[in-house]
């Protein structure tokens, strides 16, 4: 085991599963391998694998790196061999001789012989401690291998060191991924509270997006009913990419008209990614043929709220499709908040301004009025009796000294 402690070591200063890969089967190459994966395993919310990707391969004795590991996630069915012992999650499976493997199903050993593979052996990398399944190990030979007692006992211990590592590695990843995130946060939190304008506010928020510069942005005003319900929307800015007409700014959208508005309603804060708008079952047919009518392919939408009031709709999209990440339910739940009180901050002064106007025009006509009344008015206020309104025709009548003269003794009432 002196040569097994040896890789241990190797492998601590090794942070890929690349170079990971290249040791183990270096360390392996007295028992004449001829192929190795590893697949990485993504769970369903029960835990059970469901999908899985490629992570690393070695070939024949070389290192075959990856350009890079691969993000695509394909269905457990598309790796048959690690779907048949998906349960097996604390042990080796040793398979030593694939022709008369009593566990397999014809097609899937005419699959694996048609490879080129006569024995394997099946390494799951499972480790409850660091959040269960990460992947599995596939060693394959060209002959039927008799596995001796210690190499039975060596998988065993690789099995577990392997998990304990690989397991770490990835805990590691999620803490570093974790601090970007929050470090991404903050940064666009303090844009925002920067910006001058929506238009500001909406690049700010592009900037964890995936695929920003292709982005179309709307940001969105609810409007609700006496009940405090949401029934509408504004379009209140718009960010689109450069050759792309502007967001049509104040058109205005009943929710009953949009069904699809249910779901996202659903989940304030919350947001809902949607990476092909054409196959995704919770797009129903009337937002479906909306999307089509647009070109849009893929989507975030998420329904703004603040302390249990509505108060907007942020939605981002692209004309093709975008793969979404963790990272974006991450990051855009937790800048949910800071886009609700800019915009709700937005709509006060809004507010207020309009208020303002309709006082100032109310005044406007008020004063239009009083300039061609021709009686006199002359409005005091209390209890000084100090005029502080005297239309023209007061003016006329009394003359302006008379009127002061009567304020001064109190006559004017």
């Amino acid at each position: 085991m002196a040569s097994l402690g040896s890789l241990l070591r190797t492998l601590a200063v090794h942070d890929s599963l690349q170079s990971i890969l290249d040791a183990t089967l270096e360390f392996l190459k007295p028992w004449q391998p001829h192929f190795a994966r590893i697949i990485g395993l993504h769970a369903d919310a029960h835990g059970r694998p469901a999908m899985g990707q490629l992570l690393a391969q070695w070939t024949d004795g070389d290192a075959q790196t990856l350009p890079r590991p691969s993000a695509e996630l394909h269905p457990l069915s598309d790796y048959p061999l690690v779907s048949a012992w998906s349960d097996a999650r604390s042990e080796p499976v040793l398979l030593a001789d694939i022709r008369s493997e009593p566990g397999m199903s014809e097609s899937l050993r005419a699959k694996v012989l048609s490879a080129g593979h006569q024995a394997a052996v099946l390494l799951p990398l499972y480790i409850e401690m660091y959040g269960g399944w990460h992947g599995v190990l596939k060693i394959f030979w060209a002959q039927p291998r008799d596995f001796s007692r210690e190499e039975r006992e060596l998988y065993g211990v690789l099995m577990t060191a392997l998990s304990m590592h690989i397991g770490g590695l990835a805990s590691q990843k999620r803490l570093g991924s974790a601090i970007d995130d929050l470090a991404m946060v903050h940064h666009v939190g303090q844009e925002l509270n920067l910006s001058r304008s929506f238009e500001e506010a909406l690049r700010a928020l592009l900037q964890p997006a995936p695929a920003a510069d292709e982005a179309f942005v709307v940001l969105c005003a609810i409007e609700t009913g006496p009940d405090g319900q949401p029934e509408g929307l504004k379009i209140i800015s718009g960010v689109n990419p450069p050759g792309n007409p502007a967001a049509h700014v104040g058109a205005r959208f009943r929710l009953a008209d949009i069904p699809f508005a249910r779901l996202y309603m659903s989940s304030p804060d919350v947001p809902l990614l949607i990476p092909d708008v054409t196959t995704d079952e919770r797009v129903d047919p009337h937002a479906r043929a909306l999307y089509a009518e647009s070109g849009t392919r893929s989507t975030m939408i998420i329904a703004l709220t603040l302390q249990g009031r509505w108060v907007g709709l942020l939605n981002i999209s692209w004309k093709r499709q975008v793969d979404f990440s963790d990272r974006e339910l991450h990051v855009y739940q937790a800048l949910a908040k800071h886009i609700a009180l800019r915009l709700d901050h937005a709509m006060i002064v809004e507010r207020l301004n309009a208020s303002l106007e309709e006082t100032r025009q109310k005044g406007t006509l008020l004063q239009t009025v009083l300039d061609i009344v021709p009686v006199g008015l002359v409005l005091v206020e209390l209890p000084s009796m100090r005029p502080v309104l005297v239309n023209p025709a007061a003016s006329r009548l009394l003359g302006r000294g008379v009127i002061a003269e009567l304020a001064a003794v109190g006559v004017v009432d």
